[in-house]
């Protein structure tokens, strides 16, 4: 229910988003519960996850603003208790790097190698029909500057699950002592 929880919720609260993927968990569905008035009726974090994912399949533009306060008061509540946003993002991709360590699970990679050929094939054809002066409709370039969109925030993606982002490297970089 918690991948579901945050593919719905991520594109809003990316931060409550990534906590749902670790040990803070609880505290943010808590806190997206909370803000939708759906508060802790004493059943049990699955049935509160339910709920949530049934009201925002319907949302109105106030609940998801409602899903954005909830992220500005966790991020808040972070804060308070020293806890760094970074950190949960790091713990998110952690815990997918060990699983797929655990299982020795190839997907992944294949599915990385997929995106970044798929990603070289489109931007060598809008090349080809750049050089070659080919006359598309509008909805066409619409369509294909949003696939190079989604493909490029994919790319990004991989490279930082499996290089690392620059954010990373910095904090790295600072707890092995370098400056």
């Amino acid at each position: 229910m918690k991948n579901i929880l945050k593919s719905i919720i991520g594109g809003v609260a990316p931060v409550l988003a990534s906590a749902l993927g670790g040990p803070l968990a609880g505290t943010a569905v808590q806190a997206i519960a909370d803000k939708l008035g759906l508060g802790d009726s004493g059943e049990g974090t699955d049935m509160i996850e339910a709920a949530i994912v049934e009201k925002l399949e319907v949302a109105t533009t106030e609940d998801w603003l409602k899903v954005r306060d909830a992220e500005n008061a966790f991020k808040l509540e972070m804060r308070k208790l020293d806890i760094d946003e970074d950190k949960i993002h790091q713990m998110d991709r952690g815990s997918a790097r060990d699983r797929q360590v655990k299982l020795n699970d190839k997907v992944p990679d294949y599915l990385a190698f997929l995106l970044l050929v798929i990603f070289a094939g489109v931007l060598a054809s809008v090349l080809w029909m750049a050089i070659n002066e080919v006359e598309m409709n509008q909805q066409v370039v619409t369509v294909i500057n949003i696939l190079l969109g989604i493909l490029s925030a994919g790319v990004t993606s991989v490279l930082a699950y499996y290089f690392g982002s620059s954010k990373g490297s910095q904090v790295k970089t600072h707890l092995l002592g370098g400056k």
